[in-house]
């Protein structure tokens, strides 16, 4: 049986930069539009962030997405996502 003092919840905090957003072109009422986001841990921890995108009204909610990045330096720092 485990212990519920032997058990501790960890939370790891790394500042992160949003290098660059791109919406590509796309028709009004197409539901085809797709944003790319290069995001950047400049951090000294290994972390995982929540991208979230908040959009104005008339464009349909876009969940946040995962994403796991490398302290600064380390191959794997920074990454793309796309919504």
């Amino acid at each position: 049986m485990l212990d519920a003092d032997a058990i501790r919840w960890t939370v790891k905090v790394s500042p992160a930069v949003i290098r660059s957003a791109l919406i590509e072109d796309f028709e009004a009422m197409s539901a085809n539009g797709r944003l790319s986001v290069d995001v950047e841990n400049i951090g000294t921890l290994t972390t995982t962030y929540y991208v979230e995108v908040n959009c104005s009204d008339g464009i349909a909610p876009v969940p946040a997405q995962p994403l796991s990045l490398s302290k600064q330096g380390d191959a794997g720092s920074s990454s793309s996502l796309s919504f």
